[in-house]
């Protein structure tokens, strides 16, 4: 195998565990919006659900972080490398710790959406609306 098959598999899965990670926010939410209750034009989340809505806010914010990082970081990187003099088919390397951010906010916003889940499901469970 190439280490570029490699590469692409690890791309191609972090893609895809993105996707899906945000595609449980938006479905977290939404279970999490059937329990709301709204009294005067206020609406307000039950509270053993609280934990869970803080968590997919911030599953969500790491994933803005994530890819906001990503854009800057070598954005910065390739506009400093070709400033000076160099060719877009030129060798480069980058720096060692230039992933590293972005590997903490992937990895962080999939373990915040687990532990929102874990919340959510706890609440379920409590509350007799699933076995």
């Amino acid at each position: 195998m190439k280490l570029q098959t490699a590469f692409d598999a690890y791309s191609n899965s972090t893609d895809k565990v993105s996707t899906i990670t945000r595609q449980l926010s938006l479905s977290g939410i939404a279970i999490i919006w059937l329990f709301c209750q709204a009294k005067d034009g206020v609406v307000t989340v039950p509270e053993g659900l609280t934990d869970s809505v803080l968590l997919i806010v911030l599953s969500l914010i790491f994933d803005l972080f994530q890819y906001a990082y990503k854009s800057i970081i070598w954005g910065i990187f390739k506009t400093l490398k070709y400033h000076n003099d160099s060719e877009l088919e030129d060798e480069v390397i980058e720096p060692w710790w230039f992933n590293y951010p972005t590997l903490l906010f992937f990895w962080g916003k999939v373990v915040l959406m687990l532990l929102a889940y874990y919340y959510l499901i706890i609440y379920l469970v409590d509350n007799s609306l699933i076995i």
